[in-house]
């Protein structure tokens, strides 16, 4: 109802009203189908259209005869009552809160999606208090306040969250956004409509750019252009956040194959995933993934790294992909794992390059092969075991 009515028109829908209040409460006594059909119709028609408030007596009777009309009528008398009290622009408060509780969502469905006449507070009761359907059918009003979307997104139902992250007439708060980016994490459903959210910052986007998927990096890339700088960092944060409940129990190889799983799952496998986690100093990760990359057991990756000259890290290297630049920054980074001394001499360096540039990805592979079915205390005591073997494949 307007607030554009006269005084007179008020007055007269008032006295409208107390003329059909007799004819309401004899229909609410009669119970044949047709008695009931229209009780809902003059009822709905008396309540919506005149503006007018109701003392406690008549409110409380009114409520009774609603109440009793949902118990005890057929569809067509539900669908009335529903249909009209949804698209009212005003109703009665008492009214209006028992439809939205009710348990069917086939009349407390259209009440929460459409009615105007239910507050904040009153949303965020019935999605808190109310279950999943009621939450879900309150996610797809045309519009939503940030705090309702909060109560939403708090229930932690990942349907419930992804409708209101799909519903552009929802405003989402910045703890919203945080929550629904660290849920996205985890849950696919959430990652494509989120990274279009208006309120999605470069931040929160550069924090997904590793869970998504290729066609969703582009669209981070072509939205927010992010720099090498901000793809390495929210690497390295991705897999410190899948070393994060590991750090107790220091992680182990079980653990270790989950985090290469996620990694090739996620097209994050690289040589730039190396450098990333030997910076964060997490050694035996750093072998496992290369031992992953070549075939090598991660015990044989250890103990050809840490052998002085670099030439067996060279040819691992080059089995695994790794270009010239990224091979130079694992060495250097690599020499921290060495216990004792840990500074690179040049000439080291130089060797390594040298021996980088003889082998060829073909022959480090066959080298691979060969190592990898040799025992892991050879491999550890034996430098010049590695050593012929590099020699006898450049030659051959």
């Amino acid at each position: 109802m307007t607030n554009d009515l006269s005084e007179e028109q008020i007055m007269a829908l008032q006295s409208d009203l107390q003329e059909r209040l007799p004819e309401i409460f004899r229909l609410a006594t009669e119970r044949t189908s047709e008695s009931r059909i229209r009780l809902a119709d003059v009822l709905t028609s008396a309540v919506l259209e005149c503006h007018v408030v109701l003392n406690e007596h008549e409110s409380h009777l009114l409520q009774e005869i609603i109440d009793d009309l949902l118990a005890n009528s057929g569809v067509d008398v539900r669908q009335i009552l529903v249909e009209r009290f949804a698209k009212a622009n005003s109703a009665p408060r008492n009214v209006i809160i028992s439809l939205a509780c009710d348990e069917s969502m086939d009349i407390a469905g259209p009440i929460l999606r459409q009615s105007v006449n239910l507050s904040d507070e009153d949303l965020i009761f019935v999605a808190e208090s109310h279950g999943h359907d009621h939450a879900l059918a309150i996610a797809t009003r045309c519009a939503i306040s940030e705090a309702v979307a909060d109560a939403l997104i708090t229930t932690g139902d990942v349907r419930v969250m992804q409708t209101v992250v799909e519903n552009l007439g929802a405003m989402l708060s910045d703890s919203a956004m945080n929550m629904l980016a660290e849920s996205a994490r985890l849950t696919e459903a959430l990652r494509a409509p989120l990274i279009k959210r208006p309120e999605l910052s470069v931040h929160m986007a550069s924090s997904l750019y590793w869970w998504v998927s290729s066609e969703l990096r582009r669209t981070i890339l072509r939205r927010y252009g992010l720099n090498p700088g901000q793809i390495d960092s929210a690497l390295a944060g991705s897999i410190q956040e899948l070393l994060r409940h590991h750090e107790r129990d220091h992680a182990d190889q079980e653990e270790f194959t989950q985090i290469i799983d996620w990694l090739t799952a996620h097209d994050a496998l690289s040589a730039a995933t190396l450098i990333q986690v030997l910076r964060m100093g997490q050694y035996r990760l750093f072998e496992a993934l290369l031992g992953h990359m070549t075939g090598l057991r991660p015990n044989s990756v250890r103990a050809l790294v840490l052998q002085s000259g670099g030439h067996a890290l060279a040819a691992i290297c080059r089995a695994a992909g790794v270009d010239k630049p990224s091979f130079v920054s694992i060495f250097l980074l690599s020499r921290g794992a060495r216990p004792g001394e840990q500074i690179v001499r040049p000439s080291e360096l130089s060797e390594a390059l040298v021996a980088f540039d003889q082998i060829t990805a073909e022959k480090a592979k066959m080298m691979m092969a060969a190592w990898g079915s040799t025992e892991n205390n050879q491999l550890a005591d034996s430098a010049s075991y590695v050593q012929s073997s590099i020699v006898k494949s450049l030659n051959g």
